[in-house]
């Protein structure tokens, strides 16, 4: 072990800001006059903070409006504002100007989903946000400090790792699947339409 600025790390590893290792992208906002309320054909989900603290989609907007900005599955969004720091990945949506989706070249995604779900970085978080009408946390990307592997055991890592953010993608695609069965065949049964 070796000393660095925030604690005794393995030889070789190092401690990098996560201003300059992780790009956090910004959207544009649609404006809830576009929203739809439910999906329609070339519509997207359109993600909100609440949506990323209910694990519930509310709201749909139009591909032509979104201009083919959109994430996919393995992509990782972090709220910033309201309720901060909630963490999601899985669906192909369009997100709030709330909300940053957050990539690396050095870091894979599984590594960035655990990492910015660790109480650790959410201390962080906590610790510099600011109020206005409502909690804003951007300002405390500059505090953030992450410990990086040497290249070897990073890679020996990734290996591990990018089966088991696979296999969780595939869980949460199934969820969804199944809720959705689920919320179409319930009312009809209830109606009578459908009988067991």
């Amino acid at each position: 072990l070796v000393e660095s600025e925030m604690e005794m790390i393995p030889r070789g590893w190092k401690v990098e800001s996560a201003e300059n290792i992780v790009n956090f992208i910004r959207w544009v906002e649609p404006w809830s006059k576009n929203y739809l309320g439910s999906r329609i054909k070339d519509s997207l989900a359109f993600i909100r903070v609440w949506d990323l603290l209910w694990n519930q989609i509310t709201n749909f907007v139009l591909k032509d409006i979104l201009k083919n900005k959109i994430c996919n599955k393995n992509n990782i969004l972090i709220s910033f504002d309201w309720t901060v720091w909630r963490v999601a990945f899985w669906l192909e949506w369009w997100y709030s100007t709330w909300i940053r989706k957050i990539e690396s070249e050095l870091l894979n995604n599984w590594f960035l989903y655990f990492l910015f779900n660790s109480e650790w970085m959410q201390n962080i978080i906590l610790k510099y946000a600011k109020w206005t009408t409502i909690l804003h946390a951007w300002e405390s990307i500059k505090y953030m400090n992450i410990i990086v592997p040497d290249k070897n055991n990073l890679n020996k890592i990734n290996k591990k790792f990018d089966n088991l953010f696979s296999k969780m993608l595939n869980n949460k695609t199934q969820i969804q699947t199944l809720s959705n069965l689920r919320d179409s065949l319930l009312p009809r049964l209830m109606n009578g339409k459908v009988k067991v």
